[in-house]
């Protein structure tokens, strides 16, 4: 109903339309069910459920109520990236929780609860000076007998909760990131996800993160790993402390020469001809080639094989067809290059020693494996990330290079593929890798 309603009241508005439907993040209307791996700005959050008649709610949540219900709700409310408006015709007491109600539903009381105290943690005293997740930390550390600071630095880039050494007062023991207003201010990606604990941690303190979600719904725990943490530095498993005081970062701000692209696969029109006549008349296969290319190049020659296969409505190659694709491209398409696992191919306009992009996907469907990736986008995803963090460990600089690219998880063959494109780049010498540690070099 939201959807039709939305969309009846915009069609004929132009510049509402234009504004709800183009750009790279359209507006969309989705359930709990199928809003997973969407984010925006701002997410408006409309509880469907309400009180009858007679003011009475019924304790039937749909998908709320089954196994899962919690997770798939923790999935909904974490789509916002700053903000978060929630709509709902009941409150939070009307829910009734008992002994044999479902998780689900006792987290979507207790959200309700957080979204009518205005994202605030109840019973938590605040200074005006801290956000109400670090104050609910610091409340935690205090009962259990650390003392702490709150906003530790002079500019917009600020730990949020720093530990003070029991032992020594004038050291602090950790500092706390958060994902609050110095989280929400940083410029990108890169720099949210581990630049700035990456500048910290090579400054010499102890780095934790806390998420608001997690600590929202799990206080207790993230409070004891938290003190588990605060206990391997006091028993030196972990370097131990820097000086109180009001601490400035080194932080510097970049920008990347390397850009971020919206990848687009090419519309595939099926030939008229067969592929067996197209490959009587080797221009029908070049030119299926040439129109793969202008649109998607670099491509991996694996991909561009299998998408002239699907411009002659071939789903499945078999190997004597790769070969006899491999053979015309080897004679229309000479504008290639080759390092390490596989021969990208370029358009005849590019020139693949200047290239500097990288491209994310432009959408669910239009995602390519990580074999289709070019080992040159892999190697300016790493330089790019690389610029951002200044320097970083390896493995930290390689995740979010492979996360950039759309895989926000890596397992072997990722890591394998995003590995090369590092060692690409050290090879062209815009990055320096060292003692497990990525560096960006300046030129």
């Amino acid at each position: 109903m939201i959807d039709d309603l939305l969309w009846s009241a915009i069609k004929d508005d132009d510049v509402l339309y234009r504004a709800a439907t183009e750009g790279n993040e359209p507006v969309f209307v989705k359930n709990l069910e199928n809003v997973q791996g969407d984010e925006r700005d701002v997410i408006l959050f409309s509880v469907g459920y309400g009180p009858d008649s007679r003011g009475k709610v019924s304790s039937n949540f749909g998908p709320i109520n089954k196994p899962g219900g919690g997770r798939r709700l923790n999935v909904a409310v974490s789509r916002a990236r700053q903000e978060m408006v929630v709509f709902s015709s009941m409150r939070s007491d009307m829910i009734k929780v008992e002994a044999t109600t479902p998780d689900g539903v006792r987290q979507m009381k207790g959200f309700l609860e957080y979204a009518e105290n205005s994202g605030r943690f109840r019973g938590t005293e605040q200074n005006p000076e801290m956000s109400a997740l670090a104050g609910s930390i610091a409340k935690a550390l205090n009962e259990n007998g650390y003392k702490t600071h709150f906003g530790i630095g002079n500019s917009k880039f600020r730990i949020d909760v720093a530990v003070i050494d029991p032992v020594r007062q004038d050291r602090y023991i950790m500092g706390i990131m958060t994902d609050g207003d110095s989280y929400v201010a940083s410029k990108n990606t890169r720099d949210r996800e581990f630049a700035r604990a990456d500048v910290l941690r090579n400054l010499g303190w102890n780095i934790e993160r806390v998420w608001s979600v997690e600590w929202f719904y799990n206080p207790e725990g993230t409070a004891d790993r938290l003190l588990r943490a605060l206990d391997d530095i006091r028993c030196g498993r972990m370097r131990e402390s820097v000086t109180v005081t009001d601490y400035e970062p080194q932080y510097v701000e970049t920008t990347s020469t390397d850009t971020a692209e919206r990848f687009s696969a090419a519309e595939i029109t099926p030939r008229i001809i067969s592929f067996e006549e197209a490959l009587g008349n080797e221009v029908s296969i070049a030119n299926a080639a040439y129109g793969i290319l202008a649109e998607e190049a670099p491509v991996t020659e694996g991909r561009l094989v299998r998408r002239i296969g699907e411009a002659f409505d071939i789903n499945r190659l078999t190997p004597k067809s790769r070969e006899s694709i491999l053979e015309v491209l080897g004679r229309s398409c000479t504008n290639t290059t080759l390092f390490g696992r596989e021969r990208t191919y370029w358009s005849r306009v590019q020139s693949p020693s200047e290239y500097r992009s990288y491209r994310t996907p432009g959408s669910v469907s239009e995602r390519r494996g990580i074999d289709e990736i070019p080992t040159e986008e892999v190697a300016n995803a790493v330089v790019a990330v690389a610029e951002s963090s200044i320097a970083a460990d390896e493995g930290s600089i390689l995740k979010a290079a492979a996360k950039e690219l759309g895989f926000p998880r890596t397992g072997a063959r990722i890591s394998s593929v995003m590995a090369e494109g590092l060692e690409l780049a050290v090879r062209q010498g815009r990055v320096i890798k060292g003692n497990g540690v990525v560096r960006f070099k300046k030129r």
